[in-house]
This record gives structure tokens, C-alpha cells and sequence, in this order.
């Protein structure tokens, strides 16, 4: 059985492998199935789970990461990251299996679940298992990864699709976590601390209730009803949750969120801005594949190619913004607005999209929100770890990427719930005059949803069935299912543009010390 033993060399180099393997699977396979999912939806049926497909799977993995710390601290970090892999690899398994929508939405969550173990693990065991100038070239290295993986992996997603369908890109990375494994037993001790930390478990439990409840509660809203008894009991937990979640961290001593860092006014502005900002990140990247392929009709291939030049721009910006706050010396204010102006762009640049916007806007508008996705990454992470007490920093960090997270997946689910909304408006004006004369309310109800635009064979057929005057009349019907769609985004977009409104605004009031010097 492996101690805290010095590690060898050879044991080093074989772990750091292993380490960047597993974080290759899960970015790899996060950046095929950005392509993907829209298929999913229009194969597995009821597409208002699409959004929360996605909010599943990033709540999951938010909620996962810092028990996952501490638990990697109390049992060893390396049964921790093959405790992820598991949980990884056979939900992931599973939801390549699934044979209905919300079979799938569960396993995904599953997959984040053990996403969040390994993330939070690898990156503390790099810098666990590196020290001095090579921990910053290895934690460095796994921007790289990520940029390499977001490169390549929407547009290897789309030709696996279109080449073997969606089923085949769960099982693409599968045998990486074996190796992972593998490696993993044989070169890489697995280290304990001597003295355990405490485990903030109400105060975990209590994030987790409050937080699940309000996603819940947005991602079913639009079927059941803001009247309905299980909507309000949802909301009403996730209040109270809420409120006994601040009132335990006020007490604890081990607290997931240290209150006292709200007394700090340059956090709390830069807490807020980002909060703003990550439910447009989230949004941008589901959305666009969204549109491109229900919308735009767009292959996997096409789609997945302009999100890896996205992502080609994103890993750049990130070398750029990190340039700039270096010369800058920690001062983030400047750089920030000039972001977010880009994100404005962007938003209502998608705002305006038909279903025949060239094919060049979309590069360009998807190139900007890839560099102000890659700017800001680590913009807020800097400027709070440069206006925070040292013995603060830690907390500080910890909560705003907690934060961000957190908000990034309830907004997804918020958009989520004005898209369908409005969408099921829209769909009641679809109808042209005449149609109904030649087909019954009950022959359209099963082409009166998104899922038509995703697969439109079974329309296709339908109307080669219909008597030449009602065909034409069945592709208007089409046409503006396509434009209540597409109108339904732009609603989406608009709201984001004034969350942006927000960040820019508690941008303006930060205040920035000048630099000494």
C-alpha cells in the first residue's frame, strides 16, 4: 500500500501524464458533445430538456468540486481522481445507452458528478506533486490542454456524429480513463494528509438543496406552471436553503464560503460582474449549436468548425489578457469593460440571426465571444487575489469560482425557460390560413416543436403526402416554426445583454489602487 512516500522522477513524470490524460478525457469529450447535443434531443424526443441536459451537468460538477477537495485530502488524491473516473466513464457509458431524454439528462449528471472529483483533485495534485517554478509550468499547461482540447473536439464530435451517429461519441474517450487507471496504481503514491480537514457537511448539504431546487424549479416551470404546488415548494426550499446555507457559513469555522469576504467592497463588485458574465458564457456556446443546426441547418461538421476556431481564439486571449493585467500590474478595470463591450457585440450580433445569416458572421461573432471568454477567465481570479489579505486569498478564489459556476448553470436554466416560453407563444401564430382546410390540428400537433427543425425527415414525408395546393402551405408552416425559433433565441440574447449591463456597471464603480511605482 502506497504512504507519503517521496515520489521518484519516473513516478512524477508517469503521474503528471496520467493527470493530464484524465483531464484531456472529460475536456476532450466536453468539447465533442457541445456538437452533439441537439441530435441528442431530436433522437430521444422532448427537446425542452435540452437546456436541462446541460444545467444537470455542470450543477453537478459545481456542487462536486469542493467536497471533492476535502475528500481527496481525508482518502488520497489519487482514489479520489480514479473515484472520478469511474463515476465518469460508466455514466458516461450509460447515457450513450439511453433509450429516453431524461434516461440521458440523469446520466449526464452523472458525468458531472464525477467530472467535478476529477477535476478539482488533478489540479490540486499537480500542484501537490510539483513545487517552485514547475508547479507553474504544469498548472499553466492545463490551459493548454484545454484550448487544444475546445480546438479539435467540436469538429472531431461532428464527423464522429455524421459518421456513426451520437451514441458513438459517449464511447469515444472511454479507454483513456482505463489507462488513467492504470498508470495511476502503478507510479503514483497515494498521499494523505496527516491531519484531516473538517468537512463543512451542513453547510455542503445546505448549497446543494438550494441550489438543485432553483434549477429544478426554472428547467420545469414552463411545463407546470408558476402556480403549481411542486414549482412553489421548489422555490420555497431553495429560499429557505438559501438563507439557513449564509446563516450556518456565518457560524462555521470551516466554512465553504467565508461571509466576511462580503465586506469587501472591491470582491463583492468583482463577484457580482462575473456572476453577470458567466450565464452569456454558458449561454453563447449552448445556444450557437443550437441555432446552427435547428435554425441554420447546419451539419455537425460545419457547426463544430466554427466553435473550434472559437476555441482557437479563446486559448490566444487568454494569453493576451494575461499579458495585459501583467503589464497592467494586477489593475483589471480597463480590461474588463473593453470585455464586456465585446460581449456586447456578440450578443446582439446573435440576436439578429435568421435562418440565412452568412455563414462568415457566425466566425466572427463566435471569434468574439471566444476571445472574451478566453480574456476573462482569469481576470477576476486576478484581480481579487491582488486586493485580498493573503490569509484570504484562498477563500476568496474558491467562492468566486464556486459563484460563477453556480450562477453560469441556474442562468442556463433561466434561459432556458424564456426560450421555451416564449417559443410555445410563438407556436400558437405558425398556422398559415388554408392549411387547416386540407389537415387536422392533430395531424400538425407533431411537427409544432423544435424537434422539427433538428429532424426534418418525418416532415419531409409528410408534406410529399399532402395534395400539391397544401404542400406549399405545410412549408410556410415550416418556415415559421424556423422564424418563431429563431425569434425565441433573439429574446434569450436580449436578456443576456442586459445581465452585461450589469457587469459593466459594477465594473464603473470599482475602484483600483494605482500601481507604486
Amino acid at each position: 500500500m502506497n504512504t507519503n512516500t517521496e515520489m521518484t522522477k519516473q513516478q512524477k513524470t508517469v503521474a503528471t501524464a496520467a493527470i493530464f490524460l484524465a483531464l484531456a478525457e472529460v475536456l476532450f469529450f466536453n468539447a465533442m458533445a457541445r456538437t452533439v447535443g441537439t441530435y441528442i434531443t431530436a433522437d430521444l424526443g422532448d427537446v425542452g430538456l435540452y437546456t436541462f441536459m446541460n444545467t444537470i451537468f455542470f450543477l453537478c460538477s459545481t456542487l462536486a468540486m469542493p467536497l471533492a477537495c476535502k475528500l481527496g485530502d481525508i482518502f488520497g488524491r489519487r482514489n479520489l481522481i480514479m473515484t472520478g473516473i469511474a463515476i465518469y466513464s460508466v455514466s458516461m457509458l450509460l447515457a450513450g445507452f439511453s433509450t429516453t431524454m431524461m434516461m440521458h439528462v440523469i446520466f449526464r449528471g452523472g458525468q458531472g458528478l464525477g467530472q467535478g472529483f476529477m477535476l478539482a483533485n488533478c489540479l490540486t495534485a499537480l500542484g501537490e506533486i510539483h513545487t517552485g517554478p514547475d508547479k507553474a509550468k504544469y498548472l499553466g499547461m492545463y490551459g493548454t490542454i484545454t484550448g487544444i482540447c475546445n480546438i479539435f473536439g467540436p469538429t472531431i464530435g461532428g464527423v464522429i456524429y455524421d459518421a456513426m451517429g451520437w451514441r458513438a461519441v459517449f464511447y469515444a474517450t472511454i479507454v483513456i480513463g482505463a489507462l488513467v487507471v492504470g498508470m495511476l496504481l502503478t507510479q503514483y503514491p497515494n498521499k494523505k494528509k496527516e491531519v484531516a480537514p473538517a468537512i463543512d457537511i451542513p453547510g455542503f448539504l445546505l448549497l446543494a438543496v438550494a441550489a438543485t431546487c432553483a434549477v429544478l424549479a426554472f428547467n420545469w416551470v414552463g411545463t407546470r406552471g408558476w402556480t403549481d404546488g411542486l414549482i412553489l415548494a421548489l422555490l420555497a426550499v431553495t429560499v429557505v436553503g438559501a438563507i439557513a446555507f449564509v446563516m450556518v457559513e456565518k457560524r462555521s469555522k470551516d466554512a465553504l464560503i467565508p461571509m466576511d469576504l462580503f465586506g469587501n467592497k472591491y470582491f463583492v463588485l468583482c463577484l457580482l460582474a462575473a456572476c453577470a458574465i458567466w450565464p452569456c458564457m454558458f449561454a453563447s456556446n449552448a445556444y450557437f449549436t443550437l441555432y446552427a443546426q435547428a435554425v441554420r441547418g447546419m451539419t455537425g461538421t460545419a457547426s463544430g468548425a466554427i466553435l473550434s476556431a472559437q476555441a482557437i481564439v479563446n486559448t490566444l486571449a487568454g494569453v493576451v489578457a494575461g499579458y495585459l493585467i501583467a503589464a497592467r500590474k494586477g489593475r483589471i478595470k480597463e480590461i474588463m469593460i473593453a470585455i464586456i463591450g465585446l460581449y456586447a457585440v456578440s450578443m446582439f450580433l446573435q440576436s439578429t440571426c435568421t435562418a440565412t445569416t452568412p455563414v462568415w458572421l457566425l466566425y466572427v461573432m463566435m471569434g468574439i465571444i471566444g476571445f472574451g471568454n478566453g480574456a476573462v477567465m482569469g481576470a477576476f481570479t486576478a484581480g481579487i487575489q491582488g486586493n485580498l489579505p493573503k490569509e484570504k486569498i484562498s477563500g476568496g478564489t474558491a467562492t468566486l469560482q464556486c459563484f460563477q459556476s453556480l450562477t453560469g448553470t441556474i442562468g442556463l436554466s433561466i434561459m432556458g425557460l424564456i426560450l421555451n416560453t416564449t417559443f410555445a407563444g410563438k407556436l400558437a401564430h405558425v398556422v398559415p390560413d388554408g392549411l387547416l382546410n386540407t389537415v387536422t390540428q392533430e395531424q400538425l400537433a407533431p411537427f409544432l416543436n423544435a424537434g422539427t427543425l433538428m429532424n426534418k425527415g418525418p416532415a419531409q414525408e409528410f408534406m410529399a403526402a399532402l395534395p400539391a395546393e397544401a404542400q406549399g402551405l405545410f412549408a410556410t408552416l415550416l418556415d415559421n416554426v424556423n422564424s418563431a425559433y429563431a425569434g425565441s433565441l433573439r429574446v434569450v440574447f436580449i436578456v443576456l445583454l442586459c445581465l452585461l449591463a450589469i457587469a459593466l456597471v459594477s465594473m464603473l464603480l470599482l475602484k483600483e489602487q494605482k500601481p507604486e511605482g
